[in-house]
């Protein structure tokens, strides 16, 4: 029933003493503006397996990193990685940065031929290198509109139902 502050949150953390035996409860109490405000830390925690034959395309030219799998560079047939299983190319992916990617909103048929590429393979999606909130800012995204990027990117998923659409934030993430 509160007009301010209704939505916060009570997080109650187990501590071990340092000095002596036992733990004690640490509670914090989180606002609604401290939730916004604050931007998670992303511990990245993926370790790579060298059963895992990850492709990379020849005209990628800065790679993400596959630390402890097998990595091959070849000339794929769609997106820009992929996971090679006993029976060929098992998933695709698509790597788009923010600004590759409204370059291609500026011809959004070419965009759907790739993405329709991609669709042809079972496990298949488009990861971008950016937040969903960043196709909002009007200076990130200049000349377009945050109103047209808002539209294309729906069409994105209208039109491609099949294809997971992953909006990772940052390129560190992306890769992650």
């Amino acid at each position: 029933d509160r007009g301010i502050n209704k939505r916060c949150d009570f997080l109650f953390l187990k501590k071990r003493y340092k000095q002596q035996e036992g733990e004690y409860e640490q509670i914090f109490w989180r606002t609604q503006r401290a939730l916004t405000a604050r931007r998670p830390r992303v511990k990245l925690t993926a370790r790579g397996d060298t059963a895992i034959q990850v492709a990379i395309d020849t005209h990628e030219r800065y790679p993400w990193k596959f630390t402890g799998c097998h990595v091959t560079r070849e000339n794929l047939p769609a997106g820009d990685y992929a996971l090679r299983g006993k029976k060929g190319l098992v998933a695709v992916v698509e790597r788009k940065s923010m600004e590759n990617l409204l370059g291609h909103f500026g011809n959004l048929p070419i965009l759907h031929q790739i993405l329709g590429e991609l669709e042809a393979y079972e496990h298949a999606a488009i990861v971008v290198e950016a937040g969903y909130s960043d196709f909002l800012s009007e200076k990130r995204i200049k000349p377009h509109k945050p109103s047209f990027t808002a539209k294309a990117i729906a069409e994105l998923y209208a039109l491609h139902p099949r294809l997971h659409i992953v909006l990772a934030g940052n390129r560190k993430l992306a890769n992650e």
